[in-house]
């Protein structure tokens, strides 16, 4: 799931421990930055797009985003010029869309169609049957899944850092409660076969109650991926799967861990490489990122930071900079 490299991005010339910073206007322009940073022009069929207004369709599609060599593209109340210039850039005549009419309305479904898209849209009673939805089509795209990773559906906080792996792989993401598995997740299982699988987050986010429904309907047992906090989940998370050689440092996503649009656009950009995505709070460089960035300077050829200052500041950026010399 490499895409061709694109050549306009706004940074210079990729070098050993490069830093790029990927920024936007507003969360939609900077998924777009990132899709232009990533992915060459021409280069893709058909784009998914989620709205950028929460995180639960998105968060599921990115390993649809990953089916598809797409990136991860974000919308509002309406489609907007930049959006379609990208999508025309990319030079994709698909339009994938996530969620029901209360994510992505019929209006902006039509403003894709009448600029002359093919728009297929995914759609559940919940986030929950959307996300079994879209593992199904990642199945059926990909010829079959046997394993899946295992999220709480209703905060983003520990389950953004999963996203470059759903995509790079491409691996399901199904949604999980607190307390319980839904009955779309639990049918998902079955359906599709899966027998093993992983999940982000400490007890908090997802119960042992929840961990031992999963390993019944599995018959197996889980991995789990649990940090002091998000910021060490996704450094975790990150470590298993360089570890396990499904990804590498080469490529470093850095986002800020207090919102999701960023990371998960980025997590997809980042997945298209095979890279891994860290979270910082957006004022201070985390002890987990910092270690991260000093353990594998050696190997890593690019770090981009996601989003603008706002999410994450100069000074950080600089303490990033400061590492990679």
């Amino acid at each position: 799931n490499i895409s061709a490299r694109s050549n306009i991005a706004t940074a210079t010339a990729i070098a050993a421990n490069d830093l790029v910073r990927d920024d936007g206007a507003t969360r939609y322009e900077t998924a777009i930055e990132m899709s232009k940073s990533t992915f060459a022009a021409g280069s893709v069929d058909t784009v998914v797009v989620a709205t950028g207004n929460a995180f639960a369709d998105a968060l599921a599609g990115s390993s649809l985003a990953g089916a598809y060599d797409s990136p991860l593209l974000l919308v509002g109340s309406t489609m907007g010029t930049s959006l379609k210039n990208e999508i025309d850039r990319l030079g994709a005549g698909n339009v994938v869309l996530l969620g029901g009419t209360a994510a992505i309305s019929d209006d902006v479904a039509q403003e894709f169609a009448n600029a002359g898209y093919a728009v297929d849209r995914i759609q559940g009673q919940d986030r929950y049957e959307t996300a079994a939805k879209i593992a199904q089509e990642v199945a059926d795209l990909t010829g079959g899944v046997h394993s899946a990773y295992f999220v709480r559906g209703d905060d983003f906080a520990v389950a953004i850092a999963i996203s470059p792996f759903a995509y790079g792989t491409p691996t399901p993401i199904l949604l999980v409660r607190t307390g319980s598995v839904p009955a779309y997740t639990s049918a998902a299982i079955a359906s599709l076969g899966i027998t093993e699988g992983g999940i982000a987050g400490g007890y908090g986010a997802v119960s042992s109650d929840t961990e031992d429904a999963l390993e019944t309907l599995l018959g197996n047992g889980l991995e789990r991926w649990a940090g002091a906090n998000r910021y060490a989940t996704a450094r975790l998370v990150a470590d298993a799967h360089v570890a396990s050689g499904t990804a590498s440092y080469n490529y470093v996503g850095v986002a800020t861990g207090l919102d999701f649009p960023d990371a998960l656009g980025g997590g997809a950009a980042a997945g298209s490489w095979n890279g891994v995505l860290l979270l910082t709070r957006p004022d201070s460089l985390v002890p987990e990122v910092s270690s991260a960035l000093s353990a594998n300077k050696n190997v890593i050829d690019e770090v981009h930071v996601f989003g603008g200052t706002s999410a994450v500041s100069a000074a950080v950026y600089s303490q990033i900079a400061q590492i990679l010399q």
